[in-house]
């Protein structure tokens, strides 16, 4: 069975929480001021006195925080020995104006009475006789105010739906008020539902638009890198002709030198070894040149 804690007392019993620490706290400055104001006997005569009144004053309401901890831990007290189940359940809709009608005449007939019942009964000497009289004292009001506030509601109660006709036509529309109406519901959905599907649709044209800059990207790439193959290309090319010509121009040359060795003196070892150097020549050229048609 679940218990009730001070957090689900004062959630769900505000109200009592608060009328009842409004009440305790005026009877704990009533008892305290009333114990601690003396009558002083004085040497002037012998029915000679003076009474020192004490009035905590404005402090008085500092006794709030024990009066309320006290009320949260009574009312948890009284409900968990009555077996009433914790029910959190909002009470804003439920709120009535003649509940506040009842708990402030329930609050004047209280004050007013509780003022002729402590000026009247209350006279202790010590602080377990004084706590004994003030269960008596605020017993007699709280019980009026409490029966007062009670049948003041329970009358307004009855007399709630006789008021106007309309009320319960008022409250049953706006019970259906409450409820979402078929259409409205549908509307909702696909609303939801288009929703969705535009989403989807910018995540595929997303998707798709970044697929495409990814292709388009890649090709670019293989475009630059085939232009810089071809322009490397070319320029190999280009070398290998120069290179072909300057062989091929090399070779002629020592041809030439051969032909003038040859027409001035064939038969020595200098012609035999320019016609050796043009041969050789003629080879390196013939290279290039084989190097060059590759390309």
């Amino acid at each position: 069975m679940n218990k009730w804690n001070m957090q689900k007392v004062l959630q769900s019993h505000t109200r009592s929480v608060i009328i009842l620490t409004i009440i305790l706290t005026f009877a704990f400055n009533k008892l305290l001021n009333k114990i601690l104001t003396r009558e002083i006997i004085l040497e002037e005569g012998l029915y000679s006195s003076h009474t020192v009144e004490f009035s905590l004053g404005v402090y008085g309401i500092i006794l709030a925080i024990p009066a309320g901890l006290f009320s949260i831990w009574l009312i948890k007290l009284i409900l968990n020995k009555r077996n009433i189940q914790p029910n959190p359940v909002d009470r804003a809709g439920s709120f009535k104006w003649h509940r506040i009608y009842g708990t402030v005449i329930g609050f004047i007939i209280f004050f007013i009475t509780i003022e002729y019942t402590f000026n009247g009964s209350l006279d202790a000497d010590h602080v377990g006789e004084a706590i004994i009289q003030l269960g008596i004292v605020i017993g007699l009001p709280g019980i009026l105010a409490i029966l007062s506030a009670k049948i003041i509601n329970k009358v307004m109660i009855q007399k709630e739906p006789s008021n106007s006709g309309n009320g319960n036509s008022r409250n049953s529309n706006s019970m259906r008020g409450l409820q979402t109406p078929p259409l409205w519901e549908s509307h909702l959905m696909q609303e939801a539902d288009r929703q969705q599907q535009e989403r989807k649709r910018k995540e595929e044209a997303d998707f798709a638009d970044k697929q495409r800059l990814q292709a388009e990207a890649q090709r670019l790439e293989q475009i630059r890198k085939e232009e810089a193959d071809f322009a490397n290309k070319q320029r190999l090319q280009a070398e290998a002709q120069w290179q072909a010509k300057k062989r091929q121009e090399e070779a002629d040359f020592a041809k030439r030198r051969a032909i003038e060795q040859a027409q001035y003196n064939s038969r020595t070892h200098y012609f035999q070894e320019k016609v050796n150097l043009a041969n050789a020549k003629q080879r390196e050229a013939d290279a290039a040149a084989k190097r060059a048609r590759k390309f």
